[in-house]
């Protein structure tokens, strides 16, 4: 997966209202404790992503059978398909007909950000091993890649869209790591050099997948971004990846071993430890 090309995008009209973009993202982890995490997710104008729920809603989950959300782990398991009266086969298909209705939503950005934990224990969690205090943005690659999307995203709107007033943030409930993101975005703010872009940093909330459409979407896009960072990748989801990301302007973040050493520094000279 490499960086999507830019494209030209002329942002909503405002007609003395707020130019908001709304940010929806899940995370995904390969499993074993070396390997790649990430967070990914959709971004789109928040007057747009009514009618892309609206098309996931008749085309995804109302069948028939209906279902009440879509989660691809959920979806890939038998039980829960034969709960809801789905066969192997119509779940591949509401798969196929999610990834349809994504690629036909123009208007939508992709980004994400992706660590792998073993430079993340190796170059910053070792040095805190024999200390109470770790910075928080750094105890846990949930946060790291957060930061990192949101990062990559406000830089890359800055640069794009001449007339935004501000990002917000919606991310899927994660126990135990969801209420330290409110910290993490106030962290975000401190580590923006430039602040035009940090002035753009809205709110954060937490949401449910199985009630919000847009998290649905990103748990999609995370699923297939985790499934080819482990090798698992076969025809199939290879062209489905196409029609993820074909033409869609966003960014994948790498995390590099420096810059995560730079960001430790800044957390602790900042004070934010817990």
């Amino acid at each position: 997966m490499v960086k999507q090309a830019s494209a030209c995008v002329t942002p909503p009209e405002k007609d003395n209202c707020l130019a908001v973009y709304v940010a929806y993202s899940d995370e995904a982890a390969i499993a074993g404790s070396e390997g790649e995490f990430l967070v990914a997710g959709y971004v789109a104008a928040e007057n747009e992503w009514p009618w892309m729920e609206r098309a996931w809603q008749d085309r995804v989950l109302d069948g028939p059978p209906a279902i009440p959300y879509l989660h691809m782990v959920e979806i890939r398991d038998r039980p829960w398909r034969n709960e809801h009266g789905l066969s192997y086969y119509q779940g591949e298909q509401r798969v196929d007909e999610a990834i349809r209705v994504l690629y036909s939503t123009g208007s939508l950005f992709a980004y994400a950000s992706v660590i792998k934990r073993c430079d993340l224990r190796e170059t910053v969690q070792t040095k805190y091993t024999r200390r109470k205090y770790i910075p928080v943005g750094i105890d846990q690659p949930d946060y790291a890649c957060f930061m990192g999307f949101a990062g990559a995203l406000l830089e890359h709107f800055q640069g794009m869209l001449s007339d935004i007033d501000r990002v917000d943030f919606v991310i899927s409930e994660k126990q135990c790591v969801s209420k330290n993101m409110g910290l993490i975005l106030d962290t975000l703010k401190l580590r923006v050099q430039e602040p035009v872009r940090a002035s753009l940093i809205g709110n954060i909330r937490i949401g449910k997948m199985d009630t919000e459409v847009p998290l649905q979407a990103a748990d999609v896009l995370c699923w297939h971004i985790q499934r080819y960072f482990s090798g698992v990748f076969d025809r199939t989801l290879e062209d489905r990846m196409w029609y993820l990301l074909k033409e869609r302007t966003g960014v994948m973040h790498y995390w590099k071993r420096e810059e995560l050493e730079a960001t430790s520094r800044d957390l602790e000279k900042a004070g934010l430890t817990r």
